[in-house]
Order: C-alpha cells, then structure tokens, then sequence
C-alpha cells in the first residue's frame, strides 16, 4: 500500500491603505505594490489597483498577488479579506484551484482578482475605517505530492474453528482442570 500526501505552507501579509481617498483616480490599470513578503521560501507581493485593473472593471477596486522570486515555479491557492476593527466581518475572495505562478512569464506571475469590490460598496461598507483599508492575503503553497510507502498487508488464512472439539478433549484429559462438579454424587474437573 502507499499514499500520496500533499504538503503546504501557509502564510498571510496584511496590506493597509492608509488615505484610500486620496488614492483614488491612479488611473485604470495603475496599482500601488506592496511591500515584498516571503511565505514557503518564496517572495510575494499584492498589487492594488485603486481604479480597476481594466476599462471594464473601473467601477472596482481589483487586487492581483504577485511572485516576486526569481527562477522559481509555484502553485498556490490564495485569497484577500477586507478587514476591521470595529465590525466583526471579513469579506473573503479567493481563487478555487491551485493557480501556477512562474515569473519568466510577465502573464503567468500574476493572478487577479479584478473585480474584488466595488467603489461603491466599499465607500458605504465598515470596511473604510477612517479612510484606511486594511487588505489581508493568505496563500498556500502546494509542494510537490510525497507518495510513501505505508506498509503491506498480506492476506491471513484462518483455520476453520475446532473450539466444540478442543473443550471435548479438555474434559476428557482433565489436565488444568480448576473446578469440580457434583451431580447426582458423579464428579466432573472442569475448567472456568
């Protein structure tokens, strides 16, 4: 038998936009970088575009997760919460499979979120406490899958059971016998 295990690291980096207001009209396609950040040995950063990604998301705020890291490969799950302080509420976007990032790749080492929020919602949610917005991102990083032996079993044949004929035999030979009967003035060893 053997079994395939997929082992991962987990990590967050949380990103706070202080005077959102002030960030507004960048221009669409225009995003402010976060710092670089390392989760599982690899470098991230999270790009925010205050004015959407593209002309068709403009009514959106749009986030992308960026890897950093030269020569590398990694597939990896993510996702961005809004965040808060005074409201216990969290608003969560993340991707439902494993996205591949390879820098080489301007293309390829990006993954977006293009329409995360809208302007909005957002300027009328709880998530705009004093003009600041605080993003958080989780990732996972999915390393290659460990296939590992885990034992062999062999089938085991059972005699057939003799159990009537073995307490026969016990009661006959009368050896270990540790209880004796009386009836009707015979007398038979036993064993509890």
């Amino acid at each position: 038998m053997s079994t395939c295990t997929a082992p991962r690291v987990c990590g967050q980096h949380t990103f706070t936009i202080k005077d959102y207001t002030f960030n507004k009209g960048l221009g669409v396609g225009q995003f402010i970088r976060s710092k670089t950040f390392s989760v599982g040995g690899f470098e991230w950063s999270i790009r925010y575009y205050p004015d959407g990604i593209n002309q068709k998301n403009e009514q959106y705020i749009s986030l992308s997760l960026e890897l950093m890291s030269k020569n590398a490969h990694v597939r990896a799950l993510y996702a961005f919460r809004l965040k808060t302080t005074s409201v216990l509420v969290s608003q969560w976007s993340c991707v439902e499979e494993p996205k591949i990032f390879i820098p080489e790749s301007t293309r390829k080492c990006v993954s977006s979120k293009e329409r995360f929020v809208e302007r909005r919602y957002l300027e009328a949610s709880p998530f705009l406490e004093s003009d600041h917005l605080v993003i958080e991102c989780s990732i996972i990083i999915l390393k290659d899958p460990l296939v590992s032996e885990t034992g062999t079993t062999s089938e085991i044949v059972l005699p057939p059971s003799e159990l009537s004929k073995d307490f026969e035999k016990l009661l006959e030979l009368k050896q270990g016998a540790d209880v004796t009967f009386s009836v009707k003035g015979e007398y038979f060893l036993c064993q509890r």
